[in-house]
C-alpha cells in the first residue's frame, strides 16, 4: 500500500511561497493505483476562461449541462485538453473508473443526464487535466523537498470556494485540531 492511498496532498509553505500559482494552496485528490505514474486532481483551482456552457461545443455533448453554478476546475497541468468529472464514489455508470475509495472519474453524456435528474453523484466537479508524477517522484518530493503534506481525504475537497486558499486553510485547520486533540489525549 502506498503512502498516498486514500489521501489528499496539501501544498506546504514552501510551495505556497513559490512562483507557480497552480501549486499554491493546492489540495490534490490522489489515486490509489499506480501503473507507470501517480495521478491526482487539484480540487481547488478554478478555471476562469472556460465555463460549463462551452462543454457541448468543445466536446460534442448533446446532454443538457448543469444549470446551477458550475465552476470548471484545472485538475492539473497534464492533458488540459481532456475533461472528466471527478465525483463521490456512490455513483457509477458503465464508464466510471474508481480513483480511490472515496471518489471516481466519469465522462460521458449519461452523468450529465443523471446530474440534471437528481440521480447523479452527491459531490462532483468538472475537471480539465490532471496531475502526474513518475514512479518515485512524488515520494521523493514529499521526503526531500518538503513540498507536500499527506492527509486523509476530507469532504472539504468538494467545496466550491472562490478563493483556493480557503479550502486549503479549512482542511489544514481541521487536521491541526485533530492532531492537537490526539496529542492531548495521550497526556491525560
Amino acid at each position: 500500500m502506498s503512502m498516498i492511498d486514500n489521501s489528499i496532498l496539501l501544498s506546504t509553505a514552501h510551495l505556497n511561497a513559490g512562483v507557480h500559482d497552480l501549486w499554491r494552496y493546492a489540495v490534490i485528490n490522489m489515486s490509489n493505483y499506480e501503473d507507470t505514474h501517480t495521478v491526482g486532481f487539484i480540487m481547488n483551482q478554478q478555471v476562469v476562461n472556460f465555463d460549463v456552457k462551452s462543454i457541448p461545443q468543445v466536446y460534442s455533448i448533446k446532454a443538457p449541462m448543469p444549470t446551477s453554478p458550475c465552476p470548471i476546475y484545472c485538475g492539473g497541468p497534464v492533458s488540459t485538453d481532456k475533461i472528466t468529472i471527478c465525483h463521490s464514489s456512490e455513483y457509477a455508470n458503465k464508464h466510471t473508473t474508481p480513483l480511490n475509495d472515496h471518489s471516481s472519474l466519469t465522462f460521458n453524456e449519461q452523468i450529465f443526464v443523471d446530474i440534471n435528474q437528481g440521480k447523479g453523484p452527491k459531490h462532483w466537479k468538472i475537471m480539465l487535466g490532471y496531475c502526474a508524477w513518475l514512479p518515485g517522484q512524488l515520494e521523493s518530493e514529499i521526503k526531500q523537498k518538503n513540498s507536500w503534506m499527506v492527509a486523509d481525504i476530507d469532504d472539504f475537497m468538494w467545496g466550491k470556494y472562490k478563493r483556493k486558499a480557503k479550502m486549503w486553510t479549512r482542511i489544514c485547520e481541521k487536521k491541526g485540531s485533530e492532531q492537537a486533540s490526539q496529542f492531548l489525549s495521550t497526556l491525560a
